[in-house]
């Protein structure tokens, strides 16, 4: 008899065991279930800022293209501009000599009638 009384203790004892592992095995199941519900909200806000990211870049080209396109539209006038000038100090010497030149005439003209 006394085997039989051992028979449901050992048993009991067993199912103890058992209960406590299942409830071990439960407890690392939620914290892993919970550890991947983070990380996937981790990813969805990493695939959100990435998407950001993919749309600042893409308006940066477009800035890019647009800054370029009047880089090269300021530097043309400006071109044109130095070439103006050029002109202009061309212009300008011809007309100093020009008006030396008269200065001199002028001066001669005053000698000769007696100045």
């Amino acid at each position: 008899m006394e085997k039989v009384s051992v028979e449901p203790k050992k048993r009991e004892k067993e199912l103890e065991v058992f209960h406590q592992e299942n409830e071990s095995l439960k407890g690392q199941l939620n914290e892993a279930a919970s550890e991947i519900s983070t990380g996937q909200a981790k990813k969805e806000e990493m695939t959100s800022r990435l998407s950001q990211l993919e749309v600042d870049l893409e308006e940066s080209r477009g800035n890019e293209v647009k800054l370029k396109e009047k880089l090269e539209a300021v530097e043309e006038a400006n071109e044109a501009l130095e070439t103006k000038m050029k002109k202009l100090r061309v212009h300008t010497e011809q007309w100093r000599k020009a008006a030396d030149a008269a200065t001199t005439v002028l001066a001669e003209g005053i000698e000769m009638n007696g100045g």
